[in-house]
């Protein structure tokens, strides 16, 4: 990888086009900068990668509208050839990211053989602070260089500090980026020239494609490593698969519907796999459960945020809850999920990490670990903390000053 190449990456994901004169729109509690390609929400950067960022500009610029799969891929891909599953995966990332409305209904909404539409109640902002003054050069044009000392050239006085700070992010990332791809180069070889030793080497690593095709969503493999279960998309429709590894056979488990399953896992005993679906007038996911051979699904939760997490011992499942501007997390016994109670619950200035976080149980079922943050001198800043089951009693993990 040359440092121009991931300049030139750089320069072309930070450019997209605006019909309406406008770079930053504001919907729920997001925010959202074309220009830079960056959402926020409520001031922190949600991780997501440009061309996720950039299919949500394209729904965004024609809220209210329903657009075709062909016009979105063509938008965010231009003429490159991609598969459709590459729409279907930034579609099912954004909708784990935005979750509902909150009037509960979705953000994308799906319209069968049509397409996708955008529903959030859209308010301009106007034009982002820019990104670089116009004598920045980012290793494009004549002007363009190879050495690393000078491949980022700009006007410091033009700078404000907010751009200041972008910029000096995006140098960092292509730094790292330059930097794993030669730690990448040097394993590659290192491991090649291994294998060339003879017998007894690692070369006899093998891949094996478990899949027959690329629409595949939300996979996971059973505890004992004999099953995988995943969702098997065509045509916009989506069935619950069971695939036997050791044979390789595979079994429809559940029929064909509209919608996707989402965080697919199994219950730590192997014999109940869990996953969640968006309902028509049910606010973010609803949680089910089926035998892992199939049959009839068993409601877990109502209105869950991000995947459900299963107790070492199979008997308690832990999720999330928006309520209002309170992030809650409960837990309820996996047999009747009715009782459920709420262990611990953040808002304002103290947050969990919702959508882009899954629940970690300690071995012993005593204590949950989850990703939150709280405003420090007028910054969000996040932390890992520690809930205890049957206190719910919080514990900060000490971490470096993590972003």
């Amino acid at each position: 990888m040359s440092l121009s190449a991931t300049s030139n990456n750089l320069q072309n994901n930070l450019k997209i086009s605006n019909r309406n004169g406008m770079n930053v729109y504001a919907f729920e509690d997001f925010r959202l900068d074309t220009e830079h390609l960056m959402l926020y929400r409520d001031g922190s950067v949600v991780p997501l990668t440009p061309k996720v960022v950039e299919t949500l500009v394209a729904l965004v610029e024609k809220s209210g509208e329903v657009i075709s799969k062909e016009v979105l891929i063509r938008r965010v891909w231009g003429e490159t050839a991609v598969e459709e599953s590459n729409l279907s995966q930034n579609l099912y990332i954004l909708r784990k990211m935005l979750g509902n409305r909150s009037d509960g209904k979705s953000l994308i909404e799906t319209f069968r053989r049509r397409g996708y539409r955008f529903n959030g109640e859209i308010r301009y902002e106007g034009t982002a602070t820019p990104f670089a003054a116009t004598s920045a050069r980012i290793g494009l044009g004549k002007e363009a260089t190879h050495d690393p000392a000078t491949q980022f050239v700009i006007s410091e006085a033009e700078l404000t500090t907010a751009s200041r700070k972008r910029l000096y992010s995006s140098i960092v990332s292509a730094t790292v980026a330059i930097g794993l791809a030669i730690l990448f180069s040097a394993g590659f070889f290192a491991f090649r020239s291994n294998g060339e030793k003879g017998p007894g080497s690692s070369s006899g690593i093998k891949l094996t494609r478990l899949t027959p095709d690329q629409d595949i969503l939300a996979p996971a493999i059973s505890p004992d490593g004999k099953y995988l279960v995943y969702d098997l998309t065509e045509s916009g429709k989506h069935s619950l698969w069971l695939k036997d590894l050791t044979s390789g056979s595979s079994t429809q488990t559940m029929p064909v519907d509209d919608a996707e399953y989402f965080d697919l896992q199994f219950s730590p005993d192997g014999k109940q796999v869990y996953y969640g679906k968006t309902l028509n007038n049910h606010p973010n996911l609803t949680a089910f459960r089926i035998p892992v051979l199939g049959g009839e699904p068993q409601l877990v939760a109502y209105n869950v945020i991000g995947p459900i997490s299963v107790s070492p011992d199979g008997g308690q499942i832990a999720f999330m809850r928006n309520v209002e501007d309170e992030n809650q997390l409960l837990a309820a016994a996996a047999a009747d999920s009715s009782k459920e109670r709420i262990l611990s619950r953040r808002s304002k200035n103290r947050k969990y990490e919702t959508w882009g976080s899954k629940l970690s149980w300690s071995p012993d079922g005593s204590r949950i670990a989850i990703c939150g943050s709280k405003v420090v001198d007028d910054k969000w800043r996040h932390e890992l903390i520690e809930i205890y089951v049957d206190e719910g009693t919080e514990r900060v993990i000490p971490t470096p000053d993590w972003n």
